[in-house]
């Protein structure tokens, strides 16, 4: 009896304060404050949590070192890359006449031997062209912030016997088409010979890495280098190294549509993929104005846009130059030009709409 607390202490101590049992002024318990009881089961929560996290880590990193030997580079690439299928995208897909263009890339490449012009190039072309006049979407999202991109970039997937290499021309949109060719064929070149020393060292990396380390430095390099536009030059991780958009062409293989998916350290809004060309009947108009079917060559164009960036109507534009640039491309300037005086009236119709609701705000307070 002479040891038990008062009702007093008893609140005290719910209060915060230290709960004290004594007698004959000997200290017999000592009860903490219910905060950091608290507090301290918390951390020790925690500290069991992330020791668990750890240790099953580890577990699955060395489970991942011994069967990572089975693994190809392109299966651990693979696994490290994708998980779960979240993000949202939009994935749209435009027919191309491409039997003027077709004629072109003939006449460019019968004009200059050295000239390899492929319907590949052209676009990538009309690519970086579509994104240099469309800055909302010529970035990149990263820590819940879009980063917008100077030039527009376009990178291109070059094959290595199994595994994937890209070869990347920036600045495309102040470029000829000569130039894209002819920058694209020196990086493809230097990929193929593996000369490549910023490829070598990203290949070498993820040859050394078990799957799960290999996914934690994908997901950080590419927030920094793709996502932020900071350079890593120890892990040969230039700035941007997929620039904005990448192009690929799967009509090699014999397929005529395919779609994309994104990956984390690529960071990139647009993916376009080019299927094979193929003759198709298409009702055209003829010159007394009668409908009439003709066989045309014609190429479908997949894209996958990061549906964080854009929507559907500013979309309608990188979609209608692509194409007129894809099938015209002699006449791309104009085509480049339309366009942008489209742009420009649209956003100053936008300027209006907004000053004049804010006017309109103003006269009514």
């Amino acid at each position: 009896p002479t040891c038990r607390p008062s009702v007093g202490r008893l609140h005290r101590h719910a209060r915060g304060r230290a709960l004290t049992v004594s007698t004959h002024g000997r200290t017999l318990v000592r009860v903490a404050p219910k905060s950091t009881m608290l507090s301290t089961a918390l951390l020790q929560t925690w500290w069991h949590v992330i020791v668990g996290w750890t240790m099953w880590s580890l577990v699955v990193a060395i489970v991942g070192v011994v069967l990572g030997r089975r693994l190809s580079l392109r299966r651990k690439i693979a696994l490290a890359t994708w998980r779960d299928c979240y993000q949202g995208s939009i994935f749209a897909k435009v027919r191309c006449d491409v039997t003027d263009t077709l004629k072109f890339i003939a006449a460019e490449r019968a004009r200059s031997p050295d000239n390899k012009l492929t319907l590949t190039h052209v676009v990538g072309y009309a690519a970086g062209n579509a994104l240099a006049v469309s800055p909302a979407l010529n970035g990149a999202m990263a820590f819940d912030t879009f980063w917008p991109a100077d030039t527009a970039d376009v990178s291109f997937l070059i094959d290595l016997n199994g595994n994937l290499a890209s070869a990347l021309v920036r600045d495309v949109g102040n470029k000829s088409l000569a130039d894209v060719t002819a920058e694209l064929r020196a990086g493809a070149t230097k990929a193929r010979n593996n000369k490549d020393e910023d490829h070598r060292k990203n290949m070498d990396l993820a040859r050394a890495l078990p799957v799960p380390l290999l996914r934690a430095v994908f997901d950080s390099v590419g927030a920094l280098a793709a996502g932020v536009g900071i350079g890593i030059p120890s892990l040969g991780v230039k700035k941007r190294p997929f620039g904005t958009c990448i192009v690929t062409s799967v009509g090699m293989l014999g397929v005529q549509e395919a779609f994309a998916p994104f990956s984390g350290f690529a960071r990139v809004p647009v993916l376009l993929l080019i299927g094979a060309v193929e003759k198709t009947p298409v009702v055209r108009e003829s010159a007394d104005g009668e409908p009439r079917v003709e066989i045309r060559d014609m190429v479908t164009l997949c894209a996958t846009v990061d549906h964080r960036f854009i929507d559907g109507a500013d979309g309608s534009y990188l979609m209608r130059l692509l194409r007129k640039i894809v099938e015209q491309p002699a006449n791309a300037s104009a085509s480049i030009a339309a366009i942008k005086a489209e742009i420009d009236e649209k956003e100053q119709r936008r300027v209006h709409r907004r000053q004049a609701r804010a006017s309109g705000d103003g006269s009514g307070g």
